[in-house]
């Protein structure tokens, strides 16, 4: 006969086990071998007491090559120091080969985005942002993978025009106008390599997203170019659009400056601090440490186990700045950020849809972390491909802000 018991650590949990005790009692009189045991015994266990330490580190470049967004702006914060973000780009023909009349003649042109704020206040705080277009120096290399820290070389003369910051300067939107006449995109590209967009530092609060459109689409974020030429009775208004989408060669540039701050010793990749609280920031490469001591002390007095089902809550301060929307757990290589926890209030939930879902990384890693006996650290990020936002936790023994809950069977010959 198949022998089973079950082991809870969890108060409350308790009540959840209570239907599947007495379903598995009757299950236990079933012939041997109907449940594929034979003569095993086996316990089936629940637990989210284990303390897992944590800690705030710089971990690995992050590429923002060939992003969805752009990202404008820069702020202050207490904590994290100034953050600055730029974005570079190559300028896309909206058609091409476009032949301009003879006689067109350019009126003006402006600079058009369409945009949310990325870092803000939950309470709807006002920001400002001020940016700089310029004109880059050699084009961006199409087969290179871009990291955060990156930059390219740009002349530093603003092309919007002083009293009107949507208008480009005459000079820089004629360059424009004639390169588009009658010249494909590599054509165009030669005359001009692409443009930066620079947040001003003194005048801006605010870091901006700005959603890509699928290509070639006009209704958004694109250089407008107004022309006029003579028709067949009356002169004939029209536009021309430059555009910046997902089919144009781009990447991110955002730094930071912790100088003076409680995290100012993380300078270098590989930097790690553990303080009573601990720091999460997009696009920077500040992350959270995990490490996994007291579980390998758990789970060394048992012979064989087999993870059914590994479950994280995370809780978050409830701060006025806007948390990341999603953060991964991941390898500390930076890689394999499979699982994806979502933020229901202020707690981080990574949840299986089903129970023993294979699928599951966390589920893995702890059958592997196990079975292999080497407890190592795992990372969690937050999503940057959408924001550049940060979160702060406090975790202690005492008052841990971190719960693993795990599910777990002993197999016992």
């Amino acid at each position: 006969m198949k022998h089973i018991s079950i082991s809870i650590t969890s108060w409350p949990a308790k009540q959840i086990w209570l239907a599947s005790l007495v379903i598995l009692s009757f299950l236990s009189c079933r012939k041997p071998g109907d449940l594929g045991f034979e003569d095993e015994s086996t316990t089936t266990h629940f637990v989210d007491t284990l303390h897992v330490e944590m800690s705030t580190v710089l971990m690995d470049s992050v590429v923002s090559t060939n992003l969805k967004n752009m990202f404008i702006g820069t702020y202050h914060d207490p904590t994290f120091g100034r953050v600055v973000a730029s974005s570079f780009f190559q300028l896309r023909l909206s058609a091409d080969s476009v032949s301009f009349p003879s006689d067109a003649v350019l009126n003006d042109a402006s600079l058009v985005f369409y945009g949310t704020p990325s870092y803000y206040n939950k309470e709807g705080r006002n920001y400002q942002l001020k940016y700089h277009l310029y004109q880059l120096t050699n084009k961006l290399d199409p087969v290179r993978d871009y990291e955060m820290g990156d930059t390219v070389s740009f002349d530093q003369t603003d092309r919007l025009q002083t009293t009107d910051r949507t208008l480009l300067d005459p000079a820089f939107a004629q360059e424009l106008f004639d390169a588009i006449n009658s010249n494909k995109q590599d054509e165009f590209d030669d005359l001009i390599k692409g443009v930066a967009i620079v947040p001003d530092t003194v005048f801006s609060e605010g870091i901006v997203n700005y959603p890509l459109s699928n290509f070639l689409d006009t209704s958004f974020n694109f250089i407008e170019l107004n022309y006029s030429f003579q028709g067949d009775t009356d002169m004939v208004d029209t536009v021309y659009r430059l555009i910046l989408d997902q089919g144009s060669d781009r990447f991110c540039h955002v730094s930071s400056d912790r100088s003076g701050t409680l995290l100012d010793s993380l300078k270098e990749n590989g930097d790690e601090i553990k303080l009573d609280k601990h720091y999460l920031q997009s696009a920077i490469g500040m992350r959270l440490k995990l490490d996994f001591a007291e579980f390998e002390n758990y789970f060394s007095q048992f012979d064989d186990v087999q993870f059914n089902k590994v479950e994280l809550e995370l809780d978050v301060e409830d701060e006025d700045y806007a948390v990341p929307t999603t953060i991964s757990i991941g390898e500390t290589t930076g890689v394999n950020l499979l699982d994806l926890g979502v933020i229901e209030g202020n707690t981080y939930y990574f949840r299986d849809v089903a129970a023993f879902n294979t699928n599951s990384f966390m589920l893995r890693k702890f059958q592997s972390m196990y079975d292999d006996g080497d407890w190592g650290q795992l990372l969690i990020s937050p999503a940057f491909d959408t924001e550049v936002n940060r979160a702060v936790f406090s975790h202690t023994k005492a008052s841990p802000g971190i719960r693993f809950k795990i599910y777990f069977t002993e197999l016992e010959k």
